[in-house]
């Protein structure tokens, strides 16, 4: 016998308003839910038009995800009738920033790399993006496949002194400055210590980044 498909519309409509109250990542997505189990819940209350079903207000989740073993509850007047466990497939679709091209790791991204489609973002972990503009500039941190969806953790700023580059040590005691030839062991930020090396010497040491070929020693 087939479940009433109004009353499991209403117990997919209770588990979106649910997941989105407690992720608000999700909001403004299209959600779709699909139930599995809690068929004989369905047939008992499908000729009630006026039972409220809803995911319980006490129900905690330390996290929402793609999937969840959650309960659903049927009410009348604030009288709880009854409730029953049900698996919940969640699919959210949003309008998100994706690679038109495989960009290898190290890459410059450039406007032509990006573009945006709708894709279903419920089993990512970590930030999305919608606008290409948050993108384009930055470096890759790892190789992204084309059409994959760019996350926070795939890029990073462009490093004001990349690795391998070579840069002017300046090492500042007091009123004295001596400065030097040397190649930087790391990418660096303004402001940034990273790892150095004099172009006579094999030793390493620290020096902060001044400028986009320029770190300095303070003694």
């Amino acid at each position: 016998m087939a479940v009433n498909a109004d009353i499991v519309n209403r117990a997919k409509n209770a588990v979106s308003d649910y997941v989105v109250k407690r992720n608000s990542d999700w909001k403004g997505g299209k959600i779709v839910v699909s139930i599995k189990g809690g068929e004989k819940f369905f047939d008992k209350f499908a000729s009630d038009e006026n039972a409220k079903i809803s995911v319980p207000l006490d129900y905690q989740l330390t996290k929402v995800t793609s999937s969840l073993f959650l309960p659903i509850m049927a009410e009348s007047n604030g009288r709880e009738l009854g409730r029953t466990m049900v698996i919940a497939q969640i699919e959210v679709y949003k309008d998100v920033v994706v690679a038109s091209n495989a960009l290898s790791k190290g890459k410059k991204i450039g406007e032509s790399d990006l573009e945006v489609k709708t894709q279903d973002i419920s089993a990512y972990q970590g930030k999305y993006f919608t606008s290409a503009d948050d993108i384009a500039g930055k470096i890759t941190k790892t190789t992204i496949q084309q059409g994959s969806v760019v996350l926070d953790w795939m890029i990073k700023e462009e490093p004001v002194v990349a690795k391998g580059s070579p840069v002017q040590i300046r090492v500042a005691s007091g009123s004295i400055l001596v400065e030097a030839s040397g190649v930087a062991l790391a990418d660096g930020q303004m402001g940034e210590l990273i790892p150095v090396r004099r172009d006579d010497s094999q030793e390493e040491f620290k020096a902060r980044v001044i400028a986009s070929d320029t770190v300095e020693v303070k003694i």
